[in-house]
């Protein structure tokens, strides 16, 4: 049996220390590579290859590593390190494009939704702002 390549190791390892990083930095920290919207006030360029080290729980993350411990070794010691790094990122970073594509033209949809309904720019930019939507009663 072959031993569990570094890489995998160290992007693990990465992982656990972004996750359990403690207090307001740890908070902070994940704050800053989570991937948001596009039009949100918080994205940022760097968010579509970050947020591949923000994890949204502890049952989310056991099972990232997991999943990056079983494939991640066996792709990491047929191609090398170098490649199964590329590999993870392209991935990765494809698979941030796509999610924001797909939320894109859904909340689009929404958007033309709000404003058909007589919601004005102003309170759809509040409620992007506020990150939630609040209708007023």
């Amino acid at each position: 049996m072959n031993k569990t390549p570094n890489l995998v190791l160290t992007l693990i390892a990465i992982n656990l220390v972004i996750f359990f990083f403690p207090g307001d930095v740890g908070r902070w920290l994940n704050h800053v590579i989570a991937l948001y919207f596009p039009e949100h006030n918080n994205f940022r360029i760097w968010q579509l290859v970050s947020y591949m080290f923000a994890h949204g729980g502890i049952s989310h993350l056991m099972l990232n590593m997991y999943t990056l411990y079983v494939f991640g070794s066996v792709l990491e010691n047929i191609w090398g390190g170098r490649k199964f790094l590329a590999y993870y990122l392209l991935t990765g970073f494809g698979g941030a494009v796509l999610y924001t594509l797909v939320n894109n033209y859904n909340f689009t949809n929404i958007v033309n939704e709000l404003y058909a309904a007589g919601i004005s720019t102003a309170e759809y930019r509040g409620m992007l702002s506020a990150s939630q939507f609040r209708p007023q009663s």
